[in-house]
Formats: structure tokens, C-alpha cells, sequence
């Protein structure tokens, strides 16, 4: 199976999690999760970005957090910069 990166490797996720996945497919959505995840050093970035997989509002991480939408919003922005940034080098 072929290496997805970028806006590709979201759509890749949404379209496998939308069905069952084969067992290679299983295999190589778990290993993208976790290069993903392996770049988010900083762990409330770490956190937040689990957050949102498991489907929680950034009204939810907010209150979770103990901060303001603001924050979370830019948590959210600093975590597809850097996996943007990432993927495309």
C-alpha cells in the first residue's frame, strides 16, 4: 500500500474509517496515526489532537483544557502546520 501524505492522507482516513477496513488497510491507518501523532512533541498538542479524533467539540477541549475557544483553535492551527510542514519536506 502506497504512502499517503498531506491532504491526501485525511481523505485516506475518512474514506477507510467509513467502512471496515481490510487488514493491510487497518495496518496502514494505524501506522499513519501514529507518525502523526509520533510528530506532536508538545503533549497538550498531543492531547488535543487525540481530542478531536475521538470526536470532541473544540467547545469540549476548551473546557477540558480549562481555557478559552481561542487557544484551542490555535493549538488546532499549530498542529496542521506542523503536520503540513512535515509532509511537505
Amino acid at each position: 500500500m502506497p504512502v499517503v501524505d498531506g491532504p491526501e492522507a485525511a481523505e485516506f482516513l475518512l474514506v477507510t474509517i467509513s467502512r471496515d477496513p481490510t487488514p493491510d488497510e487497518a495496518v496502514a491507518v494505524a501506522e499513519e496515526f501514529e507518525r502523526l501523532l509520533d510528530q506532536l512533541k508538545d503533549p497538550t498538542l498531543r492531547q488535543v489532537a487525540l481530542w478531536k479524533l475521538e470526536g470532541y467539540t473544540n467547545e469540549e477541549i476548551k473546557d477540558l483544557l480549562g481555557c478559552v475557544l481561542r487557544t484551542v483553535e490555535r493549538k488546532l492551527k499549530a498542529i496542521r502546520d506542523l503536520w503540513d510542514k512535515e509532509n511537505h519536506t
